[in-house]
């Protein structure tokens, strides 16, 4: 039986409070864990570390993955997986209209938190963390909400192969996420390079946003267009404002 928040005061379940405690322990203490000793209970936690620097190769290849302009003779395929290059309109266009400043989202600190994983055999896995804050997450709307996935509804990730697959439209290269066990009960999802790491991350945060569900029906974030996107991000931004004052 899955777990509901209480409908009275809107508080987490028990079972998720815990889960939430399980997330916090694997995404925001991975880098402790890496220094301690390894025992049986943290051995997969210890694979874990912070990439803090970058080559100059992966900055320069980084350039294309939120580039909002095509360069000249630059072509696109259909098939491309283009979520950071959109994430990275949205955040100029929401910033320039709400904010009436420039941002720009790029690989650095300030925007992700990118995590490799080691095997037993050497092999490196990756995972990000799109951390800029400047637009909020917009609570899970519609009638059918309670037909969303469980992680849309708590803000995090998912964990689940097909749930990530399905943040990537139909049609498009999906990268081919690999589950790692973090606890006996709790997995996370890793790629095997910074490139695909960053760009799911990317469909996760899309799909977080903009992703609705009425009764007999669901709108995926690749639904939408980029202008009711923007629409949706003024909308929470209005609600917010009115409700501070």
């Amino acid at each position: 039986m899955s777990s509901l928040p209480n409908k009275k005061t809107g508080a987490l379940s028990r079972e998720e409070n815990m889960e939430n405690m399980m997330e916090n322990l694997v995404f925001e203490h991975l880098e402790s864990y890496g220094e301690q000793k390894e025992s049986k209970k943290d051995s997969n936690l210890s694979k874990w570390r912070t990439i803090q620097t970058f080559t100059n190769d992966i900055v320069n290849q980084s350039c294309c993955w939120f580039a909002t302009d095509l360069q000249e003779g630059e072509k696109l395929s259909p098939t491309d997986l283009l979520t950071t290059n959109i994430l990275s309109l949205l955040f100029q266009v929401y910033s320039d209209q709400l904010l009436n400043e420039r941002c720009s989202v790029s690989l650095n600190a300030k925007n992700w938190e990118i995590l490799s994983y080691e095997t037993n055999n050497g092999k490196l896995f990756y995972q990000a963390r799109f951390i800029n804050d400047l637009i909020p997450i917009a609570p899970v709307f519609g009638r059918g909400k309670n037909k969303l996935p469980k992680w849309m509804k708590k803000h995090a990730r998912p964990n689940q192969i097909d749930d990530a697959k399905n943040c990537v439209p139909p049609g498009v290269s999906c990268p081919t996420p690999v589950a790692i066990f973090v606890s006996k009960n709790l997995s996370t999802l890793v790629f095997q390079s910074i490139d695909s790491a960053v760009k799911m991350e990317a469909a996760f945060w899309l799909d977080r946003q903009f992703c609705s569900a009425g009764k007999s029906w669901t709108r995926r974030w690749y639904n939408h267009n980029f202008q009711e996107m923007i629409e949706v991000l003024k909308k929470h931004a209005t609600k917010m404002v009115e409700e501070q004052l």
